[in-house]
């Protein structure tokens, strides 16, 4: 005999039931602790997603071909999620993460007027900012990121465990470390590139037959930057000069660690770095944890 399976329950509705309305993040996060608890699951171990699967009569995600994007809710109505085919699974695991958050703000309600789009209070970006910030609490819950970051410290090495330990990515789990540090963390990924809006049109070198000197050149730059509350603000499109272990791990693809002297733009002081660089596509980037010391 065939095992039955059971129905679909929408998670998102069932929770506003009892929760009430959806305005900030603490309740985003209370959504993750329910589907813990309505899948039997403990508060602060790596998640059983398919547990959750299970109870709420989720489909078990299928995988696709999604260029540009990681995943998508493509039936709220029986809870069917599309992952991409081609992330690692760390990946997939924290694109179903969002997706099952998405089920909380699918059943919000509509927005009117100048609202039309939305759903609730939060606009897209907020929505999906929201999303992560849950996905991030229901795989890697904030008080065990404390608890280790506490006893073993915010690095490298910290990270690759949690990442093992919660079935994430190393990224992913330094985030929630530098989210949680109570020292000047940030977390920065690095790449070779122009700063935004000097990639010359095409065909304007041609055009006027500019000497290469003349033409932006580039750099290893911050593409972005993540920071704990009170850390230094990094702008994006910084350079790091040549002489740093940033740079030094970016040359050589071998990860480095020293305390140095860095301009950052908005800051100038000593920090420690942990800089790990890696393939991305064609090029190399360098993902670094610093520690803004004075």
């Amino acid at each position: 005999m065939a095992e039955s399976v059971r129905a679909f329950h929408h998670p998102g509705r069932a929770f506003l039931r009892i929760h009430g309305p959806v305005q900030e993040l603490a309740d985003v996060y209370a959504y993750a602790g329910y589907l813990r608890r309505e899948a039997g699951l403990k508060p602060d171990t790596p998640v059983d997603l398919g547990a959750i699967y299970d109870h709420f009569g989720i489909p078990t995600p299928r995988q696709a071909p999604l260029p540009n994007q990681q995943g998508l809710l493509l039936n709220p109505e029986t809870g069917l999620i599309i992952i991409n085919e081609n992330d690692i699974a760390a990946r997939q695991r924290f694109t179903v993460a969002h997706e099952l958050m998405e089920l909380l703000f699918d059943a919000l309600p509509q927005g009117r007027g100048w609202a039309i789009g939305q759903k609730g209070p939060f606009s897209r970006h907020v929505k999906e900012k929201l999303c992560d910030r849950g996905a991030a609490q229901l795989l890697m819950p904030e008080s065990e990121i404390l608890r280790v970051g506490t006893k073993r410290g915010v690095s490298f090495q910290t990270a690759h465990a949690l990442a093992d330990r919660f079935g994430v990515s190393t990224t992913a789990a330094l985030v929630q470390l530098v989210r949680m540090s109570p020292h000047a963390h940030s977390l920065v990924m690095w790449n070779w590139m122009l700063k935004k809006g000097e990639q010359p049109p095409a065909g304007q070198l041609a055009l006027f037959d500019s000497p290469p000197e003349n033409q932006p050149q580039k750099k290893l730059r911050v593409q972005w930057a993540f920071r704990a509350a009170g850390s230094p603000h990094i702008p994006k499109n910084k350079s790091v000069p040549e002489h740093t272990s940033i740079y030094a791990a970016f040359q050589s693809g071998r990860f480095s660690a020293k305390e140095e002297t860095l301009d950052l733009g908005s800051v100038q002081g000593r920090f420690t770095t942990e800089n790990w660089p890696f393939q991305a596509g064609p090029g190399r980037r360098v993902l670094s944890l610093l520690e803004y010391l004075s």
